[in-house]
C-alpha cells in the first residue's frame, strides 16, 4: 500500500512427493503485481 519493500500479497500452490531418494517439492506463487515464480527443491528443509 505504501510502496515499501517486502509489501503486498500473493498466492500459490505446490507439491510434494515423498520419493525412494527423497521428498522432493514443486511449489508455484503468483503475488498481487503479477509476478510469478517456480521453485522446485529436492530433501528435507533444515
Amino acid at each position: 500500500m505504501r510502496g515499501k519493500p517486502g509489501s503486498g500479497y500473493g498466492y500459490g500452490l505446490g507439491i510434494r512427493i515423498q520419493s525412494p531418494l527423497g521428498p522432493i517439492h514443486l511449489d508455484y506463487g503468483i503475488n498481487n503485481e503479477g509476478d510469478n515464480r517456480i521453485q522446485f527443491g529436492f530433501g528435507e528443509r533444515f
